[in-house]
């Protein structure tokens, strides 16, 4: 969940999830700027997390141009 002020000039261009409910990416036009945020919730154990890594990574080389926000 990604929450935004509600006093903003928000578009929302694009929403990406995974399945599992772990990151959300949301492709934004705010008050005329184009912003990425993406929000993570990675895995616990270190060998589950290199192999989630992996997915947002090449989500996120879509949007290399972009401003990006992550956390």
């Amino acid at each position: 969940m990604i929450l935004v002020n509600p006093n903003l000039e928000l578009k929302v261009e694009k929403c990406i999830t995974d399945k599992n409910g772990r990151y959300i990416l949301l492709d934004l036009i705010v008050d005329e700027y184009h912003i990425i945020l993406v929000s993570i919730y990675a895995p616990n154990d270190v060998n589950q997390q290199l192999t989630f890594f992996k997915d947002p990574q090449n989500l996120l080389a879509e949007f290399a141009q972009g401003n990006i926000v992550v956390a």
